[in-house]
């Protein structure tokens, strides 16, 4: 019995550290980053579809601030209230800025 409760606080334990593994890098990802993860067509269509709409933008805004990260003050604030996510983090000023926080 003490035998099987030491394997079982083994198992639990690395599984822990594996899962502390993955989502560590997840955690922090950028408005690019995360449509750039997203699968497949449907998920990224879906993506801009959403941010679109709730922002009124087109396409071609949409992609400028995929590709330029220069959405408007207000752009950014609806896409972080969207995702859930800090807006410094979707839209970082610098470079370097979520390395130093």
């Amino acid at each position: 019995m003490f035998v099987k409760k030491i394997i079982l606080y083994f198992a639990i334990f690395n599984y822990s550290i594996f899962l502390l593994i993955i989502f560590k890098n997840i955690d922090i990802m950028t408005f690019r980053e995360y449509y750039k993860n997203l699968k497949d067509v449907k998920q990224k269509r879906a993506f801009r579809k959403k941010i679109m709409d709730a922002t009124k933008t087109e396409p071609g805004t949409f992609y400028t601030w995929i590709n330029r990260n220069n959405a408007s003050e207000l752009a950014k604030k609806v896409i972080a209230e969207l995702l859930k996510k800090e807006q410094k983090e979707l839209f970082p000023e610098k470079e370097n800025e979520l390395l130093t926080n």
